[in-house]
């Protein structure tokens, strides 16, 4: 099912005062249940992507559609809060609070947003494997706790796509979370520079030079600026 789709979009920056095309009249659809690469080569492409696609910030043209609903800017804050949630870095979270309110934090934020859809804080623990660790503070906890963390906190809102910062290591923990989170029908979304989560994804989409380039790893196709090629 769709639960983001890119309509026509297309985004100019300004760089060093003058615009620049980044991409024109693309169309995409993301799905439920498929781990999506985003792949640049400019960080100032990265940052400004991640900021459309995550409604902080809209395309210069075209339409978004999320969970089939029409996106523009009066609205564009509940629907972030009631279908996304983010995997960002570790300093994130925040060091004074224990894991148990790092975890909730979103849901206290919520509050313009029917919160019955949240999943337990007890089920969410069991996903990333955690036991007792609830009332420990974040600045006592180990980096592959911290990474666990950040997970937790994405997923106690039951988001539909889940965004991820690819600066994030990319270690044996973090392929199995998000495969995980995939099997439970979200999408994931994963912005990054290099090749590290490329082989765990089912979709690559390279930003470069005004082309974007789509790679499907599991049919082995190729999508140039709209048209399908065979690998």
């Amino acid at each position: 099912m769709k639960c983001l789709e890119l309509i026509k979009v297309s985004k100019i920056l300004k760089i060093n005062g003058e615009e620049k095309i980044i991409f024109n009249n693309f169309s995409f659809d993301f799905e439920d249940g498929k781990i999506y690469v985003l792949k640049f080569k400019q960080n100032l492409l990265r940052k400004s992507l991640f900021k459309c696609l995550g409604l902080f910030d809209f395309f210069s043209d075209g339409r978004v559609r999320v969970c089939k609903e029409d996106i523009n800017r009066k609205k564009s804050r509940y629907i972030r809060q009631k279908y996304m949630s983010f995997i960002l870095r570790e300093n994130y979270l925040v060091d004074t609070l224990t894991l148990k309110e790092n975890i909730l934090l979103p849901v206290l934020y919520a509050n313009s947003v029917d919160t019955d859809n949240t999943l337990s804080l007890r089920d969410i623990l069991m996903m990333v494997g955690f036991n007792s660790y609830q009332d420990r503070l974040v600045k006592n906890m180990n980096k592959t706790d911290l990474r666990k963390a950040l997970v937790a906190r994405a997923m106690i809102v039951n988001p539909k796509i889940v965004f991820v910062d690819g600066v994030l290591n990319c270690d044996r923990l973090m392929q199995n979370m998000l495969k995980k989170i995939a099997g439970l029908d979200k999408c994931i979304i994963i912005f990054t520079q290099n090749d590290s989560y490329d082989k765990y994804s089912d979709y690559i989409i390279c930003f470069d030079n005004q082309k974007v380039i789509v790679n499907n790893t599991v049919n082995k196709t190729s999508l140039v600026n709209g048209e399908y090629y065979g690998l």
